[in-house]
């Protein structure tokens, strides 16, 4: 799979269409800011608690058992996302209850090397507090990536991907409807022009937009739009 293009991007979610060989486009719905955050909160609160047990049971013990708490909450807090990650097919704890996933950009599961790479670069994404800088750079980011996720070539998206074919190539042309102004046809021609940037249910979504036009909703709103663009490239 390649990734093909970004569309629909907004300051909380995007879409990427990944191609496949059989001609089916797999959409990941990549995750904004605002859930990855509450994703990252449970995932701290969920480590502040283990490492705060195991000090709890280890530090009475004397100074062999502070040393081994540090040791072990050292461990814990670093190899937390890693393990769950590569074990667990990309989803944390935090990320399973927000329906999220760590994969690698091109959408294939997520790998030692760049689950290791994304994890250790937290600390550069907290800078100078509060995950600050890795927010700012999600939010310029079109696929929603902190630095740790750029440097590792990884994207969270939800778990479940969208599949829907791709609007096929239309040719016919249809005629002009009656009082279609000069206008009118710039917006249709407009229309034709932008498809191949669309998703199909956004296209859809745009083409129902026309309907006091056309009076058709649905695919066939999408295939009379085409249409009637094709009229008007050769003069019908």
């Amino acid at each position: 799979m390649q990734p093909d293009q970004l569309t629909e991007h907004t300051l909380v979610d995007s879409l990427l269409t990944l191609e496949t060989f059989t001609g089916v486009d797999i959409k990941l719905r990549i995750a904004g800011v605002y859930i990855r955050g509450i994703a990252r909160l449970i995932d701290d609160v969920l480590r502040i608690l283990i490492v705060s047990a195991l000090t709890a049971l280890l530090v009475p013990t004397g100074v062999v058992g502070i040393g081994l708490a540090a040791v072990l909450g050292f461990f814990v807090w670093w190899s937390y996302n890693v393990l769950f990650e590569i074990l667990n097919n990309g989803v944390t704890p935090g990320k399973h209850y927000m329906g999220l996933r760590a994969v690698n950009a091109d959408g294939t599961p997520i790998r030692w090397a760049n689950s290791v790479i994304r994890s250790l670069l937290l600390v550069v994404d907290f800078l100078p507090v509060g995950y600050l800088l890795g927010i700012i750079t999600m939010s310029l980011s079109g696929t929603q990536q902190r630095i740790g996720d750029i440097v590792a070539g990884t994207i969270v998206v939800y778990n479940r991907p969208l599949k829907s074919r791709r609007i096929p190539d239309i040719q016919r042309s249809a005629p002009l409807p009656e009082h279609l102004t000069a206008e009118d046809q710039l917006l249709f021609l407009s229309f034709q022009e932008r498809m191949s940037e669309l998703s199909p249910e956004r296209a859809i979504e745009l083409a129902e937009t026309l309907e006091p036009l056309l009076h058709k909703q649905g695919q066939d709103a999408l295939i009379e739009v085409n249409a009637i663009a094709q009229g008007i490239r050769i003069g019908s």
